[in-house]
């Protein structure tokens, strides 16, 4: 069966450059194998891109674009007869939730909304976590989808940036039992764990330029799907995420997301669905992304796989020729 190779960019090296002073200029390739569904530009629902003027002006983009995800349109970043992935904006539940009088939509009533159509959760991304989401279209591909995420046979990317430097070790292993602690919070716990987490993290420095001397790129590959499992290992590491409302190191801007993305996915062969290799960058709004593509491209070369690897390639290769 012929593999696919499917890669969303929007901010790209050095694409990210000609968006910042030409907005409206929207970067999307997909390359695909032969028998792949084609996903247009136009069929994509970009989100919006924003002028990187300074810092005040982004954290009103990023409320602006708060405010206005009621109604925005979630980008499509694969579909098939019977998946569809999409890319997850930040801070919106999986489910939707109720409190204070106060209801908030959750990914899955919003896409099936999009949608018009029933769709199933297969896995899940805490709400301050934006990226790559597997949904199913039938029941069948359900079942098998959550098979493989329980099995942990479906390979996943995450890059994270933290203000700090590693304390601990720059790569290494995460392992450990998820118990609940206050406040909504997850500890992470030794000796003989039930609930164990496994994650295997890789770090660079991300020095371009001067304002970013001290911000970190973490590349995560996690074997379990535990909850907060990547935000408690990063803090575990003396790493805490940039912008993150529980394990935050005490610097925390409250107008400032959290900075995790899931970026990559590779989901093997399934029945009559060929297998899946899906990149999709992150786009941090206060972070520069020249340096980042450079610092996960660094990461991704060194610890990820084959076909990831060449997928990033690809869109890379394809910015180029697009600017060129």
């Amino acid at each position: 069966m012929v593999s696919r190779i499917v890669i969303s960019l929007r901010w790209f090296s050095p694409a990210c450059l000609l968006l910042i002073f030409y907005p409206r200029m929207a970067l999307n390739f997909v390359i695909i194998s032969s028998d792949a569904y084609h996903i247009s530009p136009s069929q994509k629902n970009s989100p919006p891109l924003y002028n990187m003027v300074d810092k005040a002006s982004i954290i009103v983009a990023d409320k602006i674009a708060a405010a206005k995800m009621n109604n925005a349109t979630i980008p499509i970043l694969y579909e098939s007869e019977r998946i569809l992935i999409i890319q997850k904006p930040p801070g919106i539940p999986h489910h939707t939730s109720t409190k204070k009088n106060s209801t908030t939509l959750g990914i899955i009533h919003r896409i099936r909304e999009q949608q018009k159509r029933r769709l199933w959760g297969v896995h899940r991304l805490d709400q301050v976590t934006s990226g790559i989401l597997v949904l199913a279209k039938d029941s069948d591909m359900a079942s098998q989808l959550t098979r493989l995420f329980a099995q942990h046979n479906i390979t996943k990317y995450y890059v994270g940036i933290s203000q700090k430097p590693p304390k601990k070790k720059k790569q290494g292993w995460v392992v450990g039992g998820m118990q609940k602690g206050r406040n909504k919070s997850w500890l992470l716990t030794r000796g003989e764990p039930k609930n164990m987490a496994r994650t295997r993290f890789f770090t660079t420095r991300m020095s371009h330029n001067l304002s970013l001397a001290h911000v970190t790129c973490i590349l995560f590959r996690p074997y379990t799907g535990k909850t907060h499992q990547l935000r408690v290992a990063a803090k575990a590491m003396g790493i805490p995420l940039w912008g993150d409302p529980i394990y935050s190191d005490g610097t925390l801007d409250k107008n400032c997301r959290t900075h995790l993305h899931a970026c990559g996915i590779q989901i093997p062969a399934l029945e009559d669905q060929a297998n899946i290799t899906l990149w999709n960058p992150p786009t941090f709004l206060d972070v520069d992304n020249l340096a980042l593509s450079k610092a996960i491209g660094k990461l991704m070369r060194k610890h990820a796989s084959v076909e990831m690897i060449q997928a990033i390639e690809y869109a890379r290769d394809d910015a180029q020729k697009e600017i060129l």
